[in-house]
């Protein structure tokens, strides 16, 4: 973060946004955790997004996506 910085966006109508998520099903072959992560979008532009190894192993896709 950086204090200062920031997005400024003019209010024209609505404004879009989209949020994407997934999870892979034990997708690391050395300990058999999970990655999962999302990203956002506002009117087409990345603004934020993360990636992150699971901190436990699933025991089912339904865990992993959770």
């Amino acid at each position: 973060a950086s204090p200062g910085k920031g997005l400024l966006f003019k209010k024209e109508g609505t404004l879009s946004m989209e949020i994407y998520t997934d999870a892979d099903y034990a997708g690391s072959v050395m300990d058999r955790r999970s990655t999962s992560g999302y990203c956002m979008f506002l009117e087409g532009n990345l603004v934020t997004w993360r990636s992150k190894k699971q901190n436990v192993v699933a025991r089912s896709s339904v865990e992993a996506e959770f």
